[in-house]
């Protein structure tokens, strides 16, 4: 809406409603609504609705803030926002009008706000402590479950070193059951074995007496071939023996 409009609907109306203040008191008059009512509905003070209904917007800290609580002011009260916004921006001073004015204003004025600010360096300092304390935490319970894998598998380790001399057991208590060999008289030429026991012609079956007797003959065959390489040995030294005592001799 223009200002000559305006101009033209003010003629009809009081000359304290020809401003977005003097708008807003007659309708909360009409509505006989208190100063401290809009207060606590808008959540502002009574000293910033008496500021804009006395067209003082300087009340806020910046122009923005005084034009939204316009919006909110006249909408609460049913009055025409438009008309209400466009009144309060022809009463903005000149500065308050130019855009680069209005932000290095803006941001000189709440800079004392942020300053004030409590800076809450004990809620930090607790939070550090409270991430501290959750990454010692899980490195501790990382080193016990390391250490508990380990010893896991050093206590596996003895147990199958032990499975393995009783593996190895087995054979030997198969060749327990083979008879024992008997010492052989070993001469120059020949080599006599003992005789066998008798307890290996007790076979109770056939098949087992024929295993027994190709083992005898294998053991036979062992020992003749050990008594040759010893009496051969034997031979030999004597030789060497011989020589020497001979060539002491001379």
């Amino acid at each position: 809406m223009s200002e000559n409009n305006i101009n033209l609907e003010a003629k009809d109306q009081p000359s304290e409603a020809t401003t977005y203040g003097g708008l807003l008191r007659i309708a909360r008059e009409n509505k006989e609504l208190s100063i401290d009512q809009v207060s606590s509905q808008l959540r502002i003070s009574p000293d910033q609705i008496e500021g804009l209904e006395s067209d003082n917007y300087k009340v806020f800290p910046t122009p923005v803030y005084a034009r939204a609580h316009l919006r909110s002011y006249a909408r609460l009260l049913g009055v025409d926002e438009a008309k209400i916004i466009s009144l309060f921006n022809a009463a903005l001073a000149p500065d308050d009008k130019d855009p680069r004015t209005f932000i290095r204003r803006t941001t000189q004025e709440l800079a004392p706000y942020h300053d004030a600010q409590p800076k809450n360096f004990v809620g930090k300092f607790i939070a550090g402590l409270l991430f501290l304390a959750v990454v010692i935490a899980l490195g501790w319970i990382g080193y016990n479950y390391y250490m508990s894998q380990k010893t896991e598998k050093a206590a596996e380790v003895p147990q199958a070193e032990a499975t393995q001399p009783a593996e190895a057991a087995a054979p030997a208590s198969e060749l327990a059951k083979t008879p024992e060999a008997v010492p052989v008289l070993v001469s120059n030429t020949t080599v006599e074995p003992a005789p066998q026991p008798a307890a290996a012609a007790s076979a109770p079956a056939a098949a087992e007496a024929q295993t027994q007797a190709d083992r005898d003959a294998a053991l036979k065959e062992k020992l003749q071939k050990e008594a040759e390489t010893a009496a051969a040995a034997k031979v030999a030294e004597e030789k060497r023996l011989a020589e020497e005592a001979k060539k002491a001799a001379a």
